[in-house]
């Protein structure tokens, strides 16, 4: 399956439980592939491969699913780049351009997301690689959802995503505490309308907040809807932090 042509009307692939496949047949370059999921392929290390090389080194940038607007990753334990070329260098620029859901779920090894200018909707469970500084580029995000289990965070910014407004998380404790004079990002956070806590570690358990706790949550003063689920550490009721969430409904 190394020849393009063979896919040329193809709209969506699904492939699992395919443990000896090394590699992807190609259909990176495909017109007509809209949808992708890839599940329990434990070889896989690559999407793309054999890219020719433009001159000396890396490429500066490479466009792959020109058509692609859905991906699934789940269970690619040893996927970890994106692009790789016919010298078996990675590519540092790759840009889904269509790209509109992409939800990655036990990739172990993967350490970054591509360039997408559109996409909306991305879920991200076990990416123990995966520093949340490497999704500051995705301006477009209106739904983020991280389980914050494995994935690499000392800090998590408010400000990256203008137009960000559903978040789930797994805890607040790993969230940068914003400062109150940062005008952007809580202009930003202005469009946050939907807060999603799973897990314990939602609140601080100690009874007194400093200020920069507490202009975390205020923040969030355009929330309306808030999910508090499985919080089993909760021993009293939030009031100083709720009292910064005027919106609920």
């Amino acid at each position: 399956m190394r020849e393009p042509e063979m896919f040329r009307c193809l709209r969506k692939l699904d492939m699992s439980n395919c443990p000896s496949c090394k590699s992807m047949p190609i259909v990176w370059t495909s017109n007509s592939l809209e949808y992708l999921l890839l599940h329990d392929m434990c070889n896989l290390t690559t999407l793309c491969n054999s890219l020719e090389v433009e001159g000396a080194g890396y490429i500066t940038h490479v466009r792959i699913f020109p058509k692609l607007t859905e991906m699934t990753l789940n269970k690619l334990p040893n996927l970890e780049i994106w692009v790789e070329n016919s010298v078996r260098e990675p590519n540092r620029l790759v840009m889904l351009p269509m790209l509109k859901v992409l939800k990655m779920k036990d990739c172990l090894k993967l350490a970054s997301v591509p360039e997408s200018t559109i996409l909306k909707d991305l879920n991200i469970e076990n990416c123990c690689s995966l520093p949340m500084s490497s999704l500051a580029h995705l301006k477009s995000l209106c739904d983020l959802q991280c389980d914050q289990k494995g994935i690499m965070c000392t800090n998590m910014p408010l400000g990256p995503w203008p137009s960000l407004v559903s978040l789930t998380i797994l805890s607040l404790a790993n969230m940068m505490m914003v400062p109150l004079e940062d005008h952007q990002t809580r202009r930003h956070a202005e469009t946050l309308r939907f807060l999603k806590h799973h897990g314990p570690n939602c609140f601080l358990t100690t009874p007194g907040l400093s200020k920069s706790q507490l202009g975390l949550w205020k923040c969030f003063s355009f929330v309306k809807e808030l999910w508090l689920n499985q919080c089993d550490d909760l021993a009293r009721w939030p009031t100083k932090e709720l009292q910064s969430l005027q919106r609920l409904r």
